[in-house]
This record gives structure tokens, C-alpha cells and sequence, in this order.
């Protein structure tokens, strides 16, 4: 398709400076390769499949499919919205990595041991992924003063990203990174 290779060659050069970033940021080096593919047009990748998972809502890079190692993202002519998808992406995919390990053989095991609330993850990743921003202060401040955020451990989906996104940026403020 048109643009194919430019688009790839931007793609390349942003997520490995991301990689690079975020291996920084939590002091961990992911060993195996993180392979993107990146659709030209949101239609096509709407078509595709490839990389879905029955539970779809825990993906909290907004549309990134993320599979394994590999990350499934669109460009809509937007080149921030694109790199807030890489961004997304490898974020989900370093920390599953620290978390949970490479092989399948450690994710299994420390799957059973180690369980963590959904606002400790999906908020890592979107804190690690996004700055602190207009929109997540909103959503934040909302989630507050209606009182969803009260039973802290309890949140999953956006509420579980936006407050544990607010707990990181907190720790990060208060006692730096």
C-alpha cells in the first residue's frame, strides 16, 4: 500500500526508541523480539483478527491488540496517535514480560503466584505509556468525586487504568522515579 515502507521505517525507529526508553524506565531488558505490525488503515485493521483474545476489555492500550510479543496497531494519520499506540503496546509488553516472565514455562508460574489487582498493571502500562494529561485528570477527578474509587481494589477497566495511573504518577511526583 502507499506509504507502507515509510510508515514501517517510522514505526521502527519510534518503537525502538520506546523500547529503549521504557527498558530505562523499569531497569529491565526485555531478551526476546517485539514484532509490530502496523495496519496503513483502520479498516483493515478492524478486518483483521489476528491477535485477539477472548477478554479484549483487559487490553488497556486503548485499540493495541497486543499478542504475546507482538503489537497490532493502525495509523489514521495521526503520528502521536500512533505513538501513543507503540507506546501503549510495549509498555503492556515489557511489564508482562517483568511481571510474568519470557517463556511460557515462567509465565505459568508466576501466573499462580503472583496476583495483582487490575489497577496495578493496567495503570503501570498507561502511566508508563501516557503522561499525566487534561483528560486523565477529568477522568480521575471523576472517578473521586462520585466515589468509584473507594473500593480501590475492586475497579477493573478504566476506572482500574485511570486510578491506578493517578497512584503511579503520585508515587512518581512524591518520591521520584
Amino acid at each position: 500500500n502507499t506509504g507502507g515502507q515509510k510508515l514501517a521505517v517510522y514505526t521502527a525507529k519510534s518503537a525502538q526508541k520506546t523500547l529503549d526508553e521504557l527498558e530505562k524506565l523499569f531497569d529491565y531488558y526485555v531478551e526476546n523480539k517485539i514484532h509490530i505490525i502496523v495496519y496503513n488503515k483502520i479498516e483493515h485493521y478492524r478486518q483483521s483478527n489476528v491477535g485477539l483474545h477472548d477478554n479484549q476489555a483487559q487490553n488497556i492500550g486503548g485499540v493495541t491488540r497486543i499478542s504475546g510479543s507482538k503489537v497490532f496497531i493502525y495509523f489514521n494519520g495521526d503520528h502521536t496517535n500512533l505513538e501513543m499506540q507503540i507506546r501503549a503496546g510495549i509498555a503492556e509488553i515489557v511489564i508482562n514480560h517483568m511481571m510474568y516472565g519470557d517463556n511460557w514455562k515462567e509465565m505459568v508460574k508466576n501466573s499462580t503466584l503472583l496476583t495483582l489487582p487490575d489497577w496495578y498493571v493496567e495503570g503501570l502500562v498507561s502511566y508508563a505509556s501516557r503522561p499525566w494529561d487534561v483528560e486523565i485528570d477529568n477522568r480521575v477527578r471523576d472517578g473521586v468525586v462520585t466515589g468509584k474509587y473507594n473500593k480501590f481494589n475492586r475497579l477493573t477497566g478504566v476506572d482500574a487504568k485511570y486510578a491506578g495511573h493517578a497512584l503511579w504518577h503520585y508515587i512518581s511526583e512524591t518520591y521520584g522515579i
